[in-house]
């Protein structure tokens, strides 16, 4: 007849094979199944999501900078440029200045 501890030793062995089985099992069908490219799908849904709004965001700032540079004077195209509109572009993305201007750059700032 085998000894008390060695029965408990035994039950404690078969406790935890059937825990560590009965964890194992929900896992393995989960990763097997299509739940977990159903979440994988809705989180890359949902970051294309945000990815098509900030591009409509930045499409709608062109679009309205286009329209301030195409209201009042003629270009080779046939599109209307604004003189104020050219000035302030040549400003802010050439870096130019006018005569006698002093500029003064503050560093950290946007």
């Amino acid at each position: 007849m085998p000894s008390l501890r060695t029965l408990w030793i035994r039950r404690l062995g078969i406790a935890a094979g059937l825990a560590v089985g009965l964890g194992y099992l929900p896992y393995r069908l989960y990763t097997s199944s299509s739940l977990e490219r159903y979440f994988k799908l809705k989180a890359e849904r949902d970051h294309l999501h945000e990815e098509n709004l900030k591009l409509k965001m930045e499409d709608l700032k062109l679009r309205s900078e286009l329209r301030a540079l195409s209201d009042l004077r003629p270009g080779a195209d046939g599109t209307r440029l604004s003189a104020s509109a050219i000035e302030q572009a040549a400003r802010d993305e050439l870096g130019l200045v006018k005569p006698g201007e002093v500029v003064f750059k503050i560093e950290g700032a946007q």
